[in-house]
């Protein structure tokens, strides 16, 4: 024989219980729900009605109230310890005495009573008991994410190095850098010592950290530093200072180029380096190292040519004339002998002339075009360049 037991009687006992503290205005009327109270809350004993300050049980059978002095078998002093314990939250399942007793007939038509009390009680009424010990809930543990175990050994830490670039400010000064990325310049030189002092020196933040430099032994000062280093300091200079000393040593030659080139070498000497400087302001400061190295732009035509600065071969021709009544007058012809080839087997010459990319005292740009052909594909190119006065 099997029998389920309607879990909705521990929500009742619940409710009633709960309501002691309730006033007297919550209770039945009309077979309605009043307060706590369930619309079903008279006494199956007394027939009277069932307050929330009674002592009163529902039965998990004919889902009817009773009150505990009105037969249901429970004593005063079972019932309030019960109350005055901390299990109110636990499955109490009671029977009144109409359903306790049931007769269960056979397949051999014989009979015998079954104590329903006794036989829900035992399964389900252990934790009414409050002498009994409390089975605390079984901590689960999730083993599948595991925390990253510790090393043994930790890693040493990194000594500070320091290096000094003789010409690495832009004026042309040493400039003393570490590996943390801090960068100084120097404020004092003595025979015994050289004090530097922190390259950050900003109105609005200004850096006050020195070092002192006993031979070849770097000492910090007490001051710290203000502001986080720029890791990629060390390279900047490098790549900045070599790209100066090759645009000064040869001003005709590309500051993108060698910029490009010296950054390459960098990146082979250094491999661990992790941040380079922005190629943009390198190739700034070679332009204005190839600007000042060049000669001075002429200010009148009698001016001599610097033919070490131009090409070998590129400049075929200077032709100067010398008019009284429209006054003198100069032509500089530059072209190289490949371009001199392709002119003169182009069957269609392309003249063009600009006025806004010369300075004084040239006026005008004269370049002669032609087209290259290859297959179905064609290429238009300057052969011959000429520089007018007029």
């Amino acid at each position: 024989m099997a029998y389920a037991v309607n879990d909705e009687c521990v929500l009742y006992i619940a409710e009633v219980e709960d309501t002691n503290e309730v006033e007297d205005e919550d209770r039945v009327k009309d077979g309605n729900v009043v307060g706590n109270i369930h619309e079903q809350c008279v006494c199956s004993g007394c027939r009277k009605e069932v307050r929330s300050s009674d002592h009163a049980m529902l039965c998990a059978i004919c889902q009817q109230w009773m009150h505990r002095q009105c037969g249901s078998g429970v004593s005063s002093e079972k019932y309030q310890r019960f109350r005055e314990s901390k299990l109110k939250e636990t499955n109490f399942l009671w029977c009144c005495p109409d359903c306790s007793t049931i007769t269960l007939y056979e397949d051999d038509n014989t009979s015998r009573e079954i104590n329903l009390a006794e036989e829900v009680t035992s399964k389900y009424d252990a934790s009414f008991t409050v002498d009994l010990p409390i089975e605390n809930a079984a901590v689960v543990q999730d083993t599948s994410i595991r925390d990253e175990l510790i090393p043994s050994t930790l890693s040493q830490d990194v000594p500070l190095t320091w290096e000094i670039i003789p010409t690495g400010t832009r004026r042309g000064k040493p400039r003393l850098h570490n590996s943390h990325g801090y960068t100084y310049t120097i404020r004092k030189e003595t025979d015994f010592a050289t004090y530097w002092w922190c390259s950050i020196r900003q109105k609005s933040n200004r850096c006050f950290a020195t070092v002192i430099q006993h031979g070849k032994d770097f000492k910090q000062g007490a001051n710290c530093h203000n502001h986080l280093g720029d890791p990629g300091a060390l390279a900047t200079t490098k790549v900045t200072v070599a790209a100066k000393e090759r645009c000064k040593a040869n001003p005709l030659i590309s500051a993108a180029s060698v910029v490009e080139e010296e950054l390459m070498s960098f990146k082979e000497t250094h491999i661990n380096a992790h941040q380079l400087p922005n190629p943009a302001n390198i190739v700034r400061t070679a332009n204005r190292i190839r600007q000042a190295s060049r000669p001075q732009h002429p200010q009148a035509l009698d001016f001599s040519l610097v033919t070490e600065t131009i090409p070998v071969g590129f400049l075929k021709k200077d032709i100067k004339i010398y008019d009284k009544l429209d006054g003198d007058a100069r032509h500089l012809i530059f072209a190289t002998d490949s371009q001199l080839r392709l002119l003169k087997d182009a069957k269609v010459w392309y003249i063009d002339g600009t006025f806004k990319v010369v300075r004084r005292p040239f006026t005008q740009l004269l370049s002669i075009h032609a087209f290259l052909r290859s297959g179905d594909h064609f290429k238009q190119v300057p052969p011959n360049v000429r520089l007018n006065d007029r």
